[in-house]
């Protein structure tokens, strides 16, 4: 079943998707289970969480990348259109 969809793309827009996943069907019921249900504000600390400690981790990442030589030999406006680029 899947080839005949594939069958119906044309060549030259298949070779632009990158991506292939078959997607198998899942049962309604299934679906519609309301088991272990998170509220939303819960949700929202973690992804605040994670968000922090993204920011941590990218700041380190930044104190530990060592600043070029080629500052030396660079022009005022440059030297200073690359610190904004590192404070953003």
């Amino acid at each position: 079943m899947v080839q005949k969809y594939l069958n119906r793309i044309s060549g030259p827009l298949l070779d632009r998707i990158d991506i292939h996943i078959e997607v198998v069907p899942v049962n309604y019921d299934k679906l519609s289970d309301s088991g272990k249900v998170e509220h939303s504000s819960v949700v929202r600390e973690r992804v605040v969480r994670a968000r922090e400690i993204q920011a941590k981790d990218l700041s380190r990442l930044k104190e530990s990348i060592q600043i070029p030589r080629c500052h030396l030999q660079c022009s005022e406006n440059t030297v200073s259109w690359m610190n904004q680029a590192e404070d953003c």
